[in-house]
């Protein structure tokens, strides 16, 4: 298997402040701690565990466009300004590069050593971007 769990889900929010709150006084999820980004925003946890990282949404508008098809570039998903995705836990990062290699799946990567943490961006054929997590620790 190559997905372990559901590491978190990603939203983009024009109400920030409001999602905060929601999330806050009805799902019970506190904000807590979120490493320096180049976005603003919120990490909601459950008890140790960030499910949801709500973020604040700079674009002008939200009008339905959906993104464009295919695979896209880094700088299509890393630049977007709309940073809805969901993010994936895996087992093993070269059987995952690997199989996108063999496949021709077009991705982007980052490594964030000082977390511990190797991250694999795509897109699935809806153009939702998926975040696949390796945690090295």
């Amino acid at each position: 298997m190559i997905v372990n769990s559901l590491d978190h889900w990603s939203i983009a929010s024009k109400r920030l402040e409001d999602s905060r709150k929601f999330y806050e006084d009805i799902l019970g999820l506190e904000a807590g701690f979120r490493p320096k980004l180049k976005s603003t925003g919120y990490w909601m946890y459950a008890g140790d565990k960030a499910i949801i990282h709500l973020v604040k949404d700079e674009s002008e508008d939200l009008d339905g466009t959906p993104l464009p098809e295919g695979q896209g570039t880094k700088e299509d998903m890393e630049d977007s300004g709309i940073d809805n995705h969901i993010a994936f836990t895996i087992e093993d990062a070269d059987e995952v590069l690997n199989l996108l290699k063999d496949r021709d799946i077009g991705y982007w990567d980052r490594d964030l050593s000082d977390r511990g943490l190797y991250q694999i961006f795509i897109k699935d054929p809806n153009g939702v971007i998926l975040e696949l997590n390796y945690y090295s620790a």
